[in-house]
C-alpha cells in the first residue's frame, strides 16, 4: 500500500500546522495528504475531505487582495512566486513547525513598547558626499577566444567631489558645501577629499562634540519646565526625578525629563557619511587611501 506524508493543521479562528511530516521536503515524495482538525473549546472533529488547495484555504487569512500565493507548509508564511517559496524552503524545513500566538487583547502584553529612549535622539551632523569620474582608455591584451573573459578597455578616475556638512540647528554648525575640480591629471582627488574631510570632521568634534554647553535657561524655559508632567524622552509621568534637559551641542533647553533619561540621552559620538551608490561605485575611488588617517582617533565604518 502506498504510503504519503501527513501534513494536519488545526483551526481556531485561523490556520495553523499540527503535524508536519519528516518527509515533505523529500524530492521524492511529491504528494502529500494534508487534513484540518478544527476545534471549538472542547470538541475537534477531523474533516474527511483532503486540504488540495492551500492558497485557497489561507489567502483569506494573510491578505484581502485576491492575487495567487504560494504558501509553506511548515510556517503557513505565503510568497508571491514559486521562487521565493522555495528559496525559503532551503532555510524554513530546518526548523521546528510553529503557531502563531498572540496575547488577549486590552492586555499588557498585547502592545508594542520601545524601551530604548536614549537612542532616539537624531544625529546632530551628518556629511553627504559625491563623486565625478571621467574614463581613460587603456591599453590590454588581446583575450583568448576559448576562454571567458573580462575586457577591460578604461579607466574611472576620479575628477572632482563635492561633500556638504548639515546640521540639525544652523546655529550649531553652518558651512557652505565643500567641491574640488582636479586641475591636472597628477591629482590625487581621492586623498584630497579625505584630508578635507577629516580636517573638517575634527574642527567638528573639537568645537562642540568634545565641549558641552551649559544651559541657556530662559524665564520661559522656565515656566514650560513647571507645567510640563510628563518626560519628553520616553513619554512617561515625570515625579520627584524631573530634570531639565538640554542641547549640548547648542546649549538650548528641550523640555523636562526623568533624571535617568537625562543621563542617558546622550549626543552621538560618531558623523555619518552618506554616498550616492557608495559600495557599487564611489568606494574604490579612495578605499586605498584610507589607512592614510589610521593616526586618527575612532574607527571608520562602511554600511552599505
Amino acid at each position: 500500500m502506498k504510503q504519503f506524508p501527513l501534513m494536519l493543521y488545526g483551526y481556531e479562528a485561523e490556520i495553523y500546522p499540527l503535524r508536519i511530516s519528516i518527509n515533505t521536503y523529500n524530492p521524492g515524495r511529491r504528494e502529500t495528504v494534508n487534513l484540518l482538525l478544527i476545534s471549538n473549546e472542547e470538541k475537534q472533529h477531523y474533516c474527511v475531505i483532503v486540504i488540495k488547495n492551500m492558497s485557497r484555504l489561507l489567502a483569506s487569512q494573510e491578505s484581502k487582495t485576491n492575487d495567487k500565493r504560494y504558501f509553506c507548509r511548515r510556517c503557513l508564511n505565503g510568497f508571491p512566486s514559486k521562487e521565493s517559496l522555495d528559496k525559503h524552503t532551503d532555510y524554513c524545513k530546518d526548523h521546528e513547525a510553529v503557531k502563531c500566538q498572540f496575547p488577549e487583547a486590552g492586555s499588557k502584553q498585547s502592545k508594542l513598547y520601545y524601551k530604548h529612549h536614549y537612542k532616539s535622539m537624531k544625529v546632530p551632523i551628518v556629511v553627504s558626499a559625491d563623486f565625478e569620474c571621467f574614463t581613460k582608455p587603456i591599453d590590454t591584451c588581446q583575450p583568448n577566444p576559448k576562454l571567458s573573459y573580462t575586457l577591460q578597455y578604461q579607466e574611472h578616475i576620479p575628477s572632482s567631489f563635492c561633500y556638504y556638512i548639515e546640521s540639525i540647528d544652523d546655529t550649531i554648525y553652518s558651512k557652505a558645501p565643500v567641491s574640488y575640480v582636479a586641475k591636472s591629471e597628477d591629482d590625487d582627488v581621492a586623498k584630497i577629499f579625505l584630508d578635507s574631510l577629516v580636517k573638517d570632521v575634527e574642527d567638528i568634534y573639537q568645537r562642540f562634540l568634545g565641549k558641552p554647553k551649559k544651559m541657556i535657561f530662559t524665564a520661559v524655559a522656565e515656566e514650560i519646565f513647571n507645567s510640563t508632567t510628563s518626560c519628553h524622552i520616553c513619554g512617561g509621568e515625570l515625579g520627584v526625578d524631573k530634570v531639565r534637559d538640554h542641547c549640548h551641542l547648542s546649549g538650548k533647553f528641550r523640555e523636562a525629563a526623568h533624571n535617568e533619561c537625562n543621563l542617558r540621552y546622550r549626543v552621538p559620538r560618531f558623523i555619518p557619511v552618506f554616498f550616492h551608490n557608495l559600495s557599487t561605485y564611489d568606494a574604490h575611488f579612495f578605499i586605498k587611501k584610507l589607512p592614510c588617517i589610521n593616526n586618527s582617533e575612532g574607527n571608520i565604518k562602511m554600511h552599505s
